[in-house]
């Protein structure tokens, strides 16, 4: 039953535009290629447009948290 709401669901969110063009966890035929993809082109956009314009990249590591999760499923 599960399967069939998320496949129902993923059908109205791609066919509706729901989500942006920028989110692609859990989509049909998403990359990592196409994740990194906008990280890239808009701060390249902000520089050449010559306007002043600053590009901010925040990143995250956040892989040290994981070393405290529990992985037995309760």
């Amino acid at each position: 039953m599960d399967a069939v709401l998320a496949r129902r669901l993923g059908y109205l969110v791609e066919t509706h535009h729901i989500l942006p063009n920028t989110h692609t966890d859990g989509q049909k035929l998403s990359s990592t290629e196409r994740a990194l993809h906008p990280l890239i082109d808009n701060p390249c956009k902000a520089w050449n447009t010559g306007r002043g314009k600053v590009a901010s990249l925040l990143l995250l590591d956040v892989s040290g948290a994981f070393d405290n999760v529990s992985a037995r499923a309760e």
